[in-house]
């Protein structure tokens, strides 16, 4: 028997780290079931992309609060984080050198 994930799913991922890879992606839809909050964590830091369930979507939809963090307000949820050995999913490109290092 195949095992059912959740029909409505986010991943979340920052725009300032073009690496992702399918391996990851389909390493945090396998936990789905298992949290409301998917993180990838290498080495004890967590990155992206995170896989936020339907229940968050819905949260976030009818937050009335606009003046909430992003992160703190995922706090409210249960969280599972994933061992990956993938230091991307901690990159974050803020400049032209920074960009350069890893793309030349």
């Amino acid at each position: 028997m195949s095992k059912k994930y959740p029909t409505a799913f986010l991943y979340i991922h920052n725009v300032d780290n073009s690496f992702v890879n399918h391996d990851l992606l389909y390493k945090l839809l396998e936990n789905s079931l298992e949290s409301d909050l998917i993180v990838p964590e290498y080495k004890g830091r967590g990155g992206h992309p995170i896989l936020i369930s339907e229940k968050i979507i819905n949260g976030i939809r009818d937050e009335k609060n606009n003046q909430l963090h992003f992160k703190e307000y995922l706090c409210n949820y249960k969280m599972k984080k994933i061992n990956v050995n993938d230091d991307k999913i901690l990159v974050n490109i803020n400049n032209l050198d920074e960009y350069n290092i890893l793309f030349k």
